[in-house]
């Protein structure tokens, strides 16, 4: 292995662990593990930073990510995940992820978009493509997205135009925020 493929390697490695994944079973480490202390996770994305540095030739950035003005990519612990407020309200995608997004520190991380889970989703079929009458495409749940708690709801606009956005009962949430980790190291 030359050096290159070994900084990249071992940047997976820091990746996986610093999203509480075992990099050698690929399997979510217990809450209790050392891996899921989030000092010691940031820690890791903050290492994570300095080697996507060095395997870009970004030398400013490799000598201080956050003095390079660069933020990580999205990450959340297990432990940051368990406290997540399930609502029994179905939500929008949008409050889903601002919900999430308020459970970790974003200063030095950059926030998850809704697409994430949206293409997420649609890529394991709980969401497809579908035509709107005005033109243009959306996403709406697959029949195995209604089953999992996904249904579309008509809403109108301050502009008394009507719309219609996705929604996630609780029984859809807690599907996404269990298999979020998992979705966002794929």
């Amino acid at each position: 292995m030359n050096d290159l493929e070994l900084l990249k390697h071992a940047k997976s490695y820091i990746d996986k662990m610093a999203n509480g994944i075992d990099p050698l079973t690929n399997e979510t480490v217990p809450e209790s593990d050392l891996l899921n202390n989030i000092k010691i996770s940031r820690c890791l994305f903050y290492v994570s930073g300095v080697l996507q540095g060095l395997l870009t030739g970004d030398s400013q950035r490799a000598a201080s990510p956050r003095k390079a003005g660069r933020k990580c990519e999205f990450s959340i612990t297990e432990e940051e995940l368990s406290k997540y407020e399930f609502s029994q309200e179905p939500l929008t995608v949008s409050e889903l992820t601002h919900r999430i997004n308020s459970l970790v520190d974003l200063e030095n991380m950059k926030p998850l978009h809704y697409r994430t889970i949206t293409e997420w989703l649609s890529g394991i079929g709980l969401l497809e493509e579908k035509e709107r009458p005005s033109g243009g495409l959306t996403k709406r749940p697959t029949e195995s997205g209604e089953q999992l708690g996904i249904s579309v709801e008509e809403r109108v606009g301050i502009d008394g135009n009507v719309y219609y956005v996705n929604i996630y009962d609780i029984q859809a949430q807690q599907y996404i925020i269990d298999n979020l980790i998992e979705a966002l190291n794929k």
